[in-house]
């Protein structure tokens, strides 16, 4: 019996003394803001108050019971503001309503939630109406009792301070898509082209958002001009009655955050030339703006009817090459757009005493007055049957005229190709400056190169009736 009893002391004074041992090794708790450093709060200002949430974690394994207390700290700011060259404001007290700022993290508990409101719509009025300032900061400290801040290097920053700037976002619709693609059709063709694109918000709408396109002329005058600079083409206005809007109410309605707007594009009326639609958001309802992305283009190329060459017609140009098989003129009116023995090509270097032909120019004469609305050019490029050389043109220019004598021809521009990209175009469209009557058609072919004459032409379409 008495050896039993030792036995149980002895094994109880083991225990115990496991026990005494047993938090060894254990990190003691510690608490630290989940949240910290910089936060940016950026959200929509659509009418709503914002609640932002923060909490601190307590750490370890000692169930140690503690206090959180959070406070606004102006000091923190100032500091932050000193040490980064910044310039944050400290949040007007109108703006936010602070919530429950004491918790206690009991035992085990390893939270302590803390949140407070705010109302974007007080932020943008202190900021004067202005949004995506970052202007105001909310600095917030934690002061803890019974577990001390962690001394870990933490990322983002101080592990008792948060700094909440708050960037207020204004509400914006905007078209979702980019520009269409031109929109090819000859003249006098009938029936319609539609077209479908979004319009919407990142947010659903507390609100029935209205909206419209523009059609003031100084607005669409802008957004043409904008477009022919970004493009370095020298379109029109598509005309109203070439298109209508088929979506009746233009308006998002509540709870929903886009709509898909309907139109559509009457090829009858439109004339041959090129013009751009643009699509501009207008009418906009309060409080949602029209955005950057409110704007989209759709440009349309309205080709005229090619004029079928007669027996009458006749090609003259500056020079041609006669070595068999000659690249006569009259080749390019011919019809065949690349016919590897049937082109118009200049004089070779060394055919004309050595030189190259200084001003190459090829001119039909149609022998009666027709409308010419485009001329349509297939040089002979890089990729074409027969030519592996190099490309040297480097330009047309168009000339038109009554009665084909000197001083009396009208220039209708110059039209640069000389880019890598034109030196391998095989086509080219050209728009007259304005439908022109005319007998006599010339173009002129800017040739840089000094040492190389590979000018050449398959085919030339007249445009027009």
């Amino acid at each position: 019996m008495k050896r039993l009893i030792l036995l149980i002391l002895v094994f109880t004074s083991l225990w115990l003394s496991c026990e005494d041992h047993r938090m060894d090794g254990l990190e003691p708790d510690k608490v630290y803001l989940a949240k910290r450093g910089l936060v940016i709060e950026s959200v929509y200002n659509i009418g709503e108050i914002v609640t932002a949430n923060f909490w601190t974690n307590k750490s370890g394994y000692s169930g140690t019971s503690c206090t959180i207390n959070y406070e606004i700290d102006e000091e923190i700011l100032n500091t932050f503001n000193s040490e980064n060259g910044t310039n944050y404001t400290l949040l007007p007290g109108n703006c936010y309503t602070l919530g429950e700022t004491s918790f206690t993290i009991s035992g085990k508990e390893m939270h302590a939630p803390f949140s407070f409101t705010y109302d974007p719509a007080l932020i943008v009025e202190a900021s004067g109406g202005a949004y995506e300032t970052n202007e105001y900061a909310l600095p917030i400290r934690i002061i803890t009792n019974g577990v001390e801040l962690t001394d870990e290097n933490l990322a983002g920053g101080n592990a008792d301070q948060v700094i909440v700037v708050f960037n207020i976002k204004r509400p914006e619709l905007n078209i979702l898509r980019d520009d269409f693609e031109t929109l090819f059709i000859t003249a006098g063709e009938s029936g319609t082209v539609g077209y479908k694109f979004e319009v919407g918000m990142p947010f659903t709408s507390k609100w029935d958002v209205s909206f419209g396109f523009s059609s003031e002329p100084e607005v669409l005058e802008n957004a043409l001009n904008a477009y022919n600079t970004a493009n370095g083409v020298n379109y029109g206005l598509l005309p109203d009655e070439a298109y209508d809007i088929l979506t009746e109410n233009l308006i998002i309605p509540v709870g929903k955050s886009g709509l898909q707007v309907d139109f559509i594009i009457y090829r009858e009326n439109i004339d041959p030339g090129n013009f751009v639609l643009p699509l501009i958001l207008s009418d906009v309802s309060s409080p949602i703006f029209a955005g950057s992305d409110s704007l989209i283009f759709l440009p349309v190329r309205c080709v005229a009817n090619k004029i079928i060459p007669t027996v009458d017609w006749m090609v003259t140009a500056s020079t041609y090459n006669k070595q068999p098989p000659a690249s006569l003129p009259e080749y390019i009116i011919d019809g065949i757009e690349a016919d590897a023995t049937k082109y118009w090509h200049v004089v070779w270097k060394g055919q004309n005493g050595g030189m190259k032909d200084p001003d190459p120019w090829v001119m039909i004469d149609m022998n009666e007055n027709r409308t010419i609305y485009q001329v349509e050019i297939f040089p002979r490029c890089p990729g074409t049957p027969g030519f592996s050389g190099i490309n040297n043109i480097d330009g047309y220019e168009i000339f038109t005229s009554m009665s084909g004598v000197e001083g009396s021809w009208t220039g209708h521009g110059y039209h640069d190709a000389s880019s890598p990209v034109d030196k391998s175009r095989k086509q080219f469209l050209f728009d007259l400056t304005a439908p022109t009557t005319t007998r006599f058609v010339k173009i002129k072919i800017a040739n840089n190169s000094a040492n190389d004459n590979t000018v050449g032409l398959f085919e030339v379409y007249l445009r027009g009736y």
